[in-house]
């Protein structure tokens, strides 16, 4: 018998729950939990300032006659503002499995 551990977003806990039921595994235990990983504690969220300045300078662009049309959109790129946040919450997934069955669930 193995333990496994794994810390997921919480995003993901439905189709991580939805695969492992798929493949028969029904015990599985959620924990809300909080930490950072390759994340380092940040995440990235529309910039709504950023866009409208990006917006109106693509506008003085086209008014100089510098591009053509500033409705295409690759000129509406929403603009990402990252935020430092130190720990977010995640969730931990904890089940216990047979040593032959570790490396499907895994």
């Amino acid at each position: 018998m193995k333990e496994i551990i794994a810390i997921i977003q919480n995003e993901f806990v439905e189709p991580s729950k939805t695969a492992l039921e798929s493949i028969g595994i029904k015990g599985i235990t959620f924990s809300n939990v909080i930490g950072r990983g390759k994340q380092k504690g940040t995440i990235r969220t529309p910039d709504p300032e950023g866009t409208l300045r990006r917006q109106i300078g693509v506008r003085m662009l086209e008014q100089r006659g510098l591009i053509a049309n500033s409705d295409d959109p690759k000129f509406n790129i929403p603009v990402e503002k990252e935020l430092e946040l130190g720990f977010l919450p995640k969730r931990m997934l904890m089940l216990v499995a047979d040593d032959n069955d570790v490396s499907t669930i895994v």
